[in-house]
C-alpha cells in the first residue's frame, strides 16, 4: 500500500492483534512528502 505521504508501507497483524507498520524511509517517486494537515501540537506551560 502506498500512503498520502507518497511511501510504500505494509502492515502486518499477530494472531494477539498486535501490529508492526513497515515503512520505506524515502518517498518513492522522489517528491517531497507533502505537508501533513494534523493540528501543531500544543504546548504546555
Amino acid at each position: 500500500m502506498t500512503g498520502k505521504n507518497h511511501k510504500r508501507q505494509l502492515n502486518l497483524f499477530g494472531p494477539d492483534g498486535v501490529r508492526v507498520e513497515l515503512m520505506e524511509p524515502d518517498t518513492f517517486d522522489g517528491k517531497p512528502v507533502p505537508p501533513a494537515d494534523a493540528p501543531l501540537p500544543k504546548k504546555e506551560k
